[in-house]
């Protein structure tokens, strides 16, 4: 029996020393969520440079109707209340890239409320590509990745790579 006790302690111990590399802490890529199109809903992109990353199933959403599809995400906090909302008008969508400086079809803008800053892309002062990866309307998923530049006077320029959604959409 004692042998058997020893064998445990000698497993656990080995055990914890292998899972010491769980606590370094992660880069701000490693913190976004994978790139899936499972309809898993997730939304996450690097923002200047910090991962941006919702935190819960229902603060990202897709939808899409009469020829609009609106994909949004938020976050907040009392100190920190931010949204990324991309709205693109095609009524036969597919998936492909779409070029977010078109700002008559589609456009990207990204709210902070703290700072009272609302950036909308239009051609001039934004910039960027949204690529659906995934566009099924019968399982009601919507999945792709972006990046997008975004600069208005008085405000901080945004800058998001790295940008990853996998959504359920609503019809």
């Amino acid at each position: 029996m004692k042998e058997m006790l020893s064998l445990f302690l000698c497993t656990v111990a080995l055990t914890s020393l292998s899972d010491c590399d769980r606590d370094e802490p992660k880069t701000e890529l490693e913190k976004l969520p994978p790139i899936t199109q499972e309809g898993k809903n997730t939304f996450g992109c690097l923002v200047n440079d910090i991962a941006w990353v919702t935190k819960t199933s229902i603060d990202a959403y897709a939808v899409y109707q009469v020829g609009f599809l609106t994909v949004s995400a938020v976050l907040r906090n009392p100190n920190f209340d931010q949204g990324i909302t991309f709205t693109i008008v095609d009524a036969n969508l597919k998936e492909g890239d779409i070029n977010l400086s078109d700002s008559t079809k589609q456009y990207v803008a990204f709210g902070d409320a703290i700072s009272n800053c609302q950036l909308i892309s239009d051609g001039i002062t934004g910039s960027g590509i949204f690529t659906i990866t995934k566009f099924d309307k019968h399982k009601r998923i919507v999945s792709g990745i972006f990046h997008f530049q975004l600069d208005k006077v008085g405000c901080q320029s945004i800058q998001a790579t790295e940008g990853r959604f996998d959504l359920t959409l609503t019809l």
